[in-house]
């Protein structure tokens, strides 16, 4: 197994982790159930497999596509658990029978893991799937402000109710949920239901990891979503903002916190010992400057909630001159 990322949540851990399941026999496994025994277990929510929770114990059966592994094999599947103290298992058993657990490099090359049996997608299709639909004008669907109204082009009022969708701030790398959802029917889904605004809470330190070009893996359910599997997590952004042009959504990023943490936003300030306060400002100017000419951008939410409380002083967000 692999932890890809961990970060902390109200008292908690949090731990992305992939599992590979590798058939070391002669013969072939048709049909398994992973039973594997986690100290302090507090949730679990997982992918490319049927997830239950008894206490200490996740059980995982087979999805409808890797429910074979061939010998020397290997099927991958993913989760986020919660535990109330640092990751340890304890033990596994296959098909009721005792498994080797190490942690090491999961082999992402096997018969059914990111591209679901070969359902992925190639660098050709991420170039098509990113390409803007032909309906769309860069540029043709500004909004602009006149005292308490805001209005499009034409001078028409517009009304914008929104919602927030959180992951590019906790370690997903993604959109939260997207281990049992598709992101393109999400997409049309918060359209169908009438909201044409989404705030998309992110880190400093992934925006920045971007701008370096250093990619965090993105955690999702591969199978649900294979036009995702060739893409890295900033291109996954950029292909939600076509789905969000095409279905008539305006995005809101907003610079959440300065780390990736699921909790940042019990941080009081913008910046942190591992995050400058230069490091966050470099961060809403690559995000300014990356899409400066995408009308489908309204507006950066620069910092979620800056607070504290007076006897805090200095390690406090202070709205004046003051020292408290």
């Amino acid at each position: 197994y692999s932890v890809d990322n961990s970060w902390g949540d109200d008292g908690n851990m949090n731990y992305g982790v992939q599992f590979g399941i590798t058939n070391n026999t002669n013969s072939g496994i048709s049909g398994w159930e992973l039973v594997v025994e986690i100290d302090g277990l507090k949730g679990c929510e997982g992918w490319n497999g049927t997830y239950s929770q008894n206490g200490n114990t996740v059980t995982v059966t087979n999805a409808e596509y890797n429910g074979d592994i061939q010998p020397g094999s290997t099927v991958v599947i993913g989760c986020n658990l919660n535990t109330d103290k640092e990751l340890k298992i304890n033990r596994a058993e296959l098909n009721k029978t005792q498994c080797v657990v190490k942690a090491g490099n999961v082999n992402q090359n096997n018969q059914n893991n990111q591209n679901a049996n070969g359902n992925g997608t190639s660098e050709a299709d991420v170039d098509a799937l990113l390409e803007r639909s032909k309906d769309g004008e860069q540029g043709d669907d500004w909004l602009h402000t006149d005292g308490n109204k805001i209005l499009d082009k034409d001078g028409k009022q517009v009304w914008l109710t929104g919602v927030n969708w959180f992951g590019y701030n906790t370690g997903t790398n993604t959109f939260d949920g997207l281990w049992n959802s598709e992101l393109k029917s999400s997409v049309k889904a918060i359209a169908d239901h009438g909201f044409n605004l989404i705030r998309v809470p992110m880190s400093a330190e992934l925006i920045n990891s971007w701008a370096a070009g250093e990619y965090p893996k993105a955690n999702y359910n591969n199978a649900y979503n294979t036009e995702l599997n060739s893409m890295n997590s900033l291109q996954i952004f950029d292909y939600f903002l076509k789905l969000a042009e095409e279905n008539g959504i305006k995005v809101m990023p907003d610079v959440h916190s300065a780390e990736t943490n699921a909790s940042g936003h019990t941080v009081n300030l913008w910046y942190t010992d591992k995050v400058s306060a230069e490091d966050y400002y470099k961060a809403l100017e690559w995000m300014a400057d990356r899409y400066k000419d995408n009308d489908t951008i309204i507006a950066y939410d620069l910092k979620n909630e800056p607070h504290g409380k007076p006897y805090e002083a200095d390690k406090a967000a202070i709205w004046n001159d003051s020292d408290s």
